[in-house]
């Protein structure tokens, strides 16, 4: 995403998530730029479209793996950018799985998530199968103490108890 940014004529805002400073991986010098509005599915699915942003996205990622083990199929897309967002795939996503769970860390009033559910309920009502459902954070004060920050922030536990909910007729653990 940073090359994109480097390379574009157009002022861009770039931000980084301070949790995934840590993260290791293969980064490719010859990796093309990530387009613009582009979202990706970064996990196939067919009972459940979640969609995810920054660092909730590994965090979707775990919490798929987990509802694969209990036989849930989680559809992971990663918007990678919020403006433009990728409507189309999102909505070609949630018309195939009927289910629809969007997550940020940021708070539910006035976020992306939300922004992102209301459109999936505008775009894709006749497909639906459940009501959207938007994963935030609750509205307090950001803690400085891990054991206060995990309360504050949505979770890998808070997303697969979501998504199971949303499954009628199938016995989660």
């Amino acid at each position: 995403m940073l090359k994109t940014a480097l390379r574009g004529s157009e002022p861009v805002i770039f931000l980084e998530h301070k949790l995934l400073y840590a993260t290791k991986g293969i980064v490719r010098d010859d990796a093309p730029p990530v387009p613009f509005g582009q979202a990706a599915t970064v996990r196939a699915g067919r009972d459940v479209t979640l969609v995810a942003t920054g660092l909730m996205v590994r965090w979707a990622l775990e919490a798929a793996q987990t509802l694969e083990a209990q036989g849930i199929w989680v559809e992971v897309i990663d918007p990678r950018t919020v403006s433009p967002i990728d409507y189309d795939t999102i909505c070609a996503s949630v018309e195939r799985t009927g289910r629809a769970v969007v997550v940020n860390e940021a708070t539910l009033t006035c976020s992306v998530a939300s922004e992102i559910a209301a459109t999936i309920g505008e775009r894709c009502f006749g497909f639906l199968d459940a009501p959207v459902r938007r994963i935030g954070s609750p509205f307090v004060p950001k803690p400085s103490t891990p054991g206060l920050e995990k309360l504050a922030y949505p979770s890998v536990e808070g997303i697969v108890a979501t998504v199971a909910r949303m499954m009628p007729g199938r016995r989660v653990a």
